[in-house]
């Protein structure tokens, strides 16, 4: 309904008009360049098993660190907090270890304490947390479970509950991540593969997907970005932990050419299913054995020259471990040194 302006100043209502030349525009601030922003809700969301939680983990030891996120050459936000709640991972036997595998400054990583009132999306504790810590981001871990009364095939519903997510982030200046899960409708568009109303998509300023490659390779892409350039997908690596089998290691290995459409499809295109897999890479366990073999020899070579020698190329110690057992590297220790070198032809 249309009310003249006198009918509404009798009603008490007064309108107000945005003044373009009296307001200043603002850039977008990244928390993630290319793929998060502050102020923004985001959704990250793919097939289960594609390593979605451990990629959140390993974005919580560098935001927590102050440390560049993948593609950047420096950080967006100095040492910051991060809040995590992940109804399927237990905190003790799983959250906390996996982020302490990866490094992360524990003293700033936080979960909120239902007691006995679960969390939901409208929940105001969300909002108090974020605010008493400064925290830079939330993660809802899958989002589905914090739906409470919201249901997630009601346009009015989700958006009411995405709204209140998105007046937090923009109040707070912080990232707002919301995990998710996508259908079983293969071969469709990626923009019809989100769970519930596709409203949800339309009122979300980011949607990241997660896809396999092939083998144990996966990457990250922007299915939707509100603003910014449009990069390309992320590819990483994910592996066992040799000491300890709860444990999931991630590697980041650099861009690719992968679509969102062709991420939920295996890494191939979702016009033909028979194509070959658009990514080919030397992994990083490659990468590292290639470097063993060249830098070692049958005689012995100081471990720490060989680290260091490693590091200075951008591979882990993880990675070098995995090699030098993968390749049968002889360690022969002496005094409180230690010598590598390769096992006789």
């Amino acid at each position: 309904m249309i009310f003249s302006i006198r009918v509404m100043r009798r009603i008490g209502l007064e309108i107000k008009y945005f003044e373009y030349e009296k307001a200043k525009a603002v850039k977008p601030e990244w928390l993630w360049s290319g793929f998060m922003r502050l102020g923004k809700v985001c959704l990250i969301t793919g097939q289960g098993g594609v390593g979605k939680s451990t990629l959140t983990y390993k974005l919580i030891k560098a935001i927590t660190r102050g440390e560049p996120l993948p593609g950047q050459d420096k950080a967006n936000v100095p040492p910051s907090f991060c809040i995590v709640q992940n109804s399927e991972d237990e905190e003790e036997e799983d959250t906390l270890p996996q982020l302490e595998y990866f490094d992360a400054d524990m003293s700033k990583v936080r979960t909120i304490e239902a007691e006995g009132i679960p969390i939901t999306l409208l929940d105001p504790r969300l909002e108090i947390a974020v605010e008493e810590l400064g925290a830079k981001l939330l993660v809802l871990d899958p989002y589905t479970t914090y739906l409470g009364e919201t249901n997630m095939y009601s346009p009015q519903s989700m958006r009411k509950a995405l709204n209140h997510l998105q007046g937090i982030a923009q109040k707070h200046k912080c990232a707002v991540v919301l995990v998710g899960h996508i259908n079983k409708n293969e071969g469709a568009k990626s923009s019809n593969r989100h769970l519930g109303s596709s409203d949800i998509r339309h009122a979300l300023r980011s949607v990241l997907v997660v896809g396999e490659l092939d083998g144990n390779a996966y990457a990250i892409v922007p299915e939707k970005m509100s603003r910014g350039r449009r990069v390309k997908a992320l590819a990483f690596e994910l592996f066992g932990v040799p000491e300890d089998e709860n444990l999931i290691d991630l590697e980041w290995i650099g861009e690719c050419d992968a679509t969102a459409d062709e991420l939920l499809n295996g890494g191939k295109s979702s016009r033909d299913y028979d194509d070959e897999p658009m990514f080919s890479r030397v992994s990083k366990l490659e990468e590292a054995e290639k470097f063993l073999r060249n830098t070692l020899s049958e005689t012995p070579i100081d471990k720490e020259d060989v680290v260091a020698a490693a590091e200075a190329q951008g591979i882990k110690r993880e990675t070098l471990k995995r090699a030098r057992k993968s390749l049968g590297v002889i360690t022969d220790p002496h005094g409180n040194r230690s010598w590598w070198n390769l096992p006789p032809s």
